[in-house]
């Protein structure tokens, strides 16, 4: 990730996750398991949201902007989720 401060804005520009490549062991109340994104899940997402919000510790509460909004852009490439994101306060 890349984070740009500027007088007015917060830039963040990277990838989110990857695609085709394999998790370090994750847990759940069953056990360990695996985690592995297809390519074209994040696209397909992104499709059949008309508002994907950008959120601070994932909490409604602090809502950062949005695609709607127009300071969230998302595509999906051969690497996985690229997002850039312009914050102002």
């Amino acid at each position: 990730m890349k984070i740009e401060v500027r007088e007015d804005k917060v830039t963040i520009e990277g990838y989110v996750n990857a695609v085709e490549r394999v998790s370090k062991p994750l847990w759940s109340r069953v056990g360990q398991f695996l985690e592995r994104i297809m390519a074209g899940a994040f696209s397909r997402a992104i499709k059949r949201n008309d508002d994907i919000h950008i959120l601070l510790n994932h909490d409604w509460n602090r809502n950062l902007g949005s695609t709607k909004e127009g300071n969230l852009e998302l595509r999906e490439d051969n690497i996985g989720l690229h997002a850039r994101a312009e914050i102002t306060d």
